[in-house]
């Protein structure tokens, strides 16, 4: 009988290959193992430990603004400060009247100096609007004022001069807050000088000729640093640059001078050449200012 042949009787032959059998029994076993064990009971939620950790969600970006950065705002400020000031035609008609009253009177003037500082006072106006936009108007006086002496073989008489105009300033730029309580600002624009005038007085007696002029429009730079320590009030200080320079100064007839001193009208003009005076704010202050913001 050949190998790997099996007889039964009263069956036909059939081959049986010796791995084949093999791998069928161990299949056959492994089956009967895997029944023969019971199953795998779920975990009791009870007794089961946390799960484990699953992946992290990624971040969720931050959601974009809808709307203008800052909201309208409006600070009314008051204060004042103190700057230097050109003044240099004005300086001119000092030298020139020092020098015609000693030549057309036995005197002697002393402490007619130039001037060179201008006290500033007034009020504010600023609006912060959206995306970092600033506004201001406003009305400011500018004052200047200095003594002399006119001494005389029998005494002497003192001799004050004022100088003034109202500063009406109409400003844009912009600003940007910082530290949630600081507001740094830059303005610049046009600046109306309105009603210049030099009043000149005898201390202690009558009034002397005035001069006035016209109003006229100059330049106005401004940076500011304001501190808001509470939600309505702030403290800022402004640094101010002007070109601002009346028109030429003229005697002011609606107040006469009652002694006869330069008791003229028209123009006030150099030893009667073409050459005018004129009253000039031009400079840089400081101000420091108090506000209210709504």
């Amino acid at each position: 009988m050949p190998r790997g042949e099996v007889i039964h009787e009263g069956a036909t032959t059939m081959p049986l290959n010796p791995i084949g059998a093999t791998c069928a029994a161990l299949l056959l076993a492994g089956a009967t193992s895997a029944a023969a064990q019971p199953a795998t009971p779920p975990p009791d939620p009870a007794t089961a430990g946390p799960a484990p950790p699953g992946p992290a969600a990624p971040d969720t970006p931050p959601a974009e603004p809808s709307g203008p950065p800052h909201t309208l705002r409006f600070a009314i400020g008051v204060g004042g400060g103190y700057g230097y000031v050109s003044m240099s035609r004005f300086n001119v008609l000092l030298d020139d009247l020092a020098a015609a009253l000693e030549r057309d009177n036995p005197v002697t003037v002393e402490g007619l100096d130039p001037v060179s500082g201008a006290a500033f006072a007034g009020l504010s106006i600023r609006a912060y609007l959206p995306y970092f936009i600033a506004a201001e108007v406003g009305a400011d006086v500018a004052y200047a004022n200095d003594d002399a002496t006119a001494r005389a073989a029998l005494g002497s008489i003192g001799i004050e001069h004022h100088e003034l105009a109202v500063e009406v300033p109409i400003l844009v730029g912009g600003y940007y807050p910082f530290l949630d309580q600081l507001y740094l600002t830059g303005l610049v624009g046009p600046v109306v000088l309105v009603v210049p005038m030099s009043l000149w007085d005898q201390s202690g007696n009558a009034d002397l000729t005035d001069f006035d002029t016209d109003a006229s429009v100059g330049f106005l730079g401004v940076v500011s640093l304001d501190w808001l320590p509470v939600e309505h009030f702030a403290v800022g200080l402004d640094l101010q640059f002007r070109y601002a320079v009346s028109d030429a100064l003229r005697y002011d007839t609606d107040n006469p001078a009652t002694d006869g001193v330069l008791a003229e009208s028209g123009h006030l003009r150099r030893d009667g050449s073409h050459e005018t005076y004129d009253l000039s704010f031009s400079g840089f202050a400081a101000l420091g200012r108090v506000k209210f913001v709504i």
